[in-house]
C-alpha cells in the first residue's frame, strides 16, 4: 500500500476507535437507569459485536469478510449479578452461543436444534471453563454482494468455510484453495503452511472442519469437540 492509502486507513480507523465510545456511553445510560428503577441485581447487560473490521490489515483496503482474526474474533463483555469483575475467559466461544446463555440466564431451556452451547456455567465460575468445553469454532462467508451493496469489497476473497482452534486457522474456499496458519508461531497470521504441514494434520482439520459445517443441534456439539492429530510447525511456503 502507499503511504497516502496507509494513512488513509490509519484515519478510517481511529474514527472507528472513537465511535465505540458511544458503545460505553449506551452502557454507563443503560446502568444508570438499572439503578434508578431497582433492577441492577437482576438484570445481565451483554455487549458484543457480530463480526470485526480490517483496515489495511493483511494489505487489504477494509471490509469485515476475511476469515483472519480482525474480521471473526470480537470482544465479548458481560456485566450482572453473578459475574466476576475482571474474569477473562479465553475459551472457544461463538455467536451461535448467545441464544443458549441467554435462554439459560432467563431460566429457559433452548431448543434441541439450537447449534451453540449455553456460556452461563463458564460466566458464573469466574471464567472456569469445563473440561468438556469445545476445542474449535466455524466461521462462514456464504453470501455475495455487488457494487451498491453496503457490504461490497472489491478485495473480498471467495466463499468460504473457516475453523479457528486455540493452535490453527483452517480455511477452505469454494474454488477449493486452502490456507492455514498455525497461531502458536504466526499470530497475525501472515504465512500459508498449507502445502507444507503434516497431511495428517490438514486431513484432520478439514474432517472437523466439515463436520462443523453440516452438523446441527447436538451433533455440533459433538463436531465442536474432535480430537485432530497433533503437529509440530511447518516452514511457511509462502506470505499471505
Amino acid at each position: 500500500m502507499s503511504a497516502e492509502r496507509l494513512g488513509n486507513m490509519d484515519q478510517l480507523w481511529r474514527k472507528r476507535a472513537q465511535s465505540a465510545e458511544s458503545v460505553a456511553d449506551s452502557v454507563d445510560a443503560v446502568r444508570a437507569t438499572l439503578a434508578a428503577t431497582g433492577h441492577t441485581d437482576d438484570t445481565l447487560i451483554i455487549v458484543t459485536s457480530d463480526n470485526g473490521y480490517h483496515a489495511g490489515s493483511h494489505r487489504l483496503s477494509k471490509g469485515k469478510r476475511t476469515a483472519f482474526h480482525e474480521d471473526t474474533v470480537v470482544p465479548m463483555v458481560v456485566l450482572g449479578p453473578g459475574v466476576t469483575p475482571g474474569a477473562r475467559v479465553d475459551a472457544m466461544t461463538s455467536t451461535v452461543d448467545l441464544g443458549p446463555t441467554i435462554s439459560a440466564a432467563l431460566g429457559a431451556t433452548a431448543p434441541t436444534w439450537v447449534d451453540g452451547r449455553s456460556l452461563t456455567d463458564i460466566i458464573g465460575s469466574g471464567g472456569q471453563v469445563p473440561a468438556t468445553w469445545r476445542n474449535a469454532v466455524l466461521t462462514e462467508s456464504m453470501g455475495t454482494s455487488g457494487p451498491g451493496d453496503p457490504d461490497f469489497q472489491k478485495e473480498a476473497p471467495p466463499q468460504f468455510g473457516a475453523m479457528r482452534t486455540q493452535d490453527y486457522l483452517f480455511v477452505v474456499y469454494r474454488n477449493g484453495e486452502r490456507e492455514l496458519y498455525d497461531l502458536r508461531t504466526d499470530h497475525d497470521e501472515m504465512h500459508n503452511i498449507a502445502s507444507t504441514a503434516d497431511p495428517a494434520l490438514v486431513a484432520g482439520l478439514n474432517s472437523q472442519l466439515q463436520a462443523l459445517r453440516a452438523c446441527a443441534g447436538d451433533t455440533c456439539r459433538t463436531a465442536d469437540s474432535i480430537v485432530i492429530p497433533t503437529a509440530t510447525t511447518a516452514e511457511p511456503a509462502t506470505a499471505s
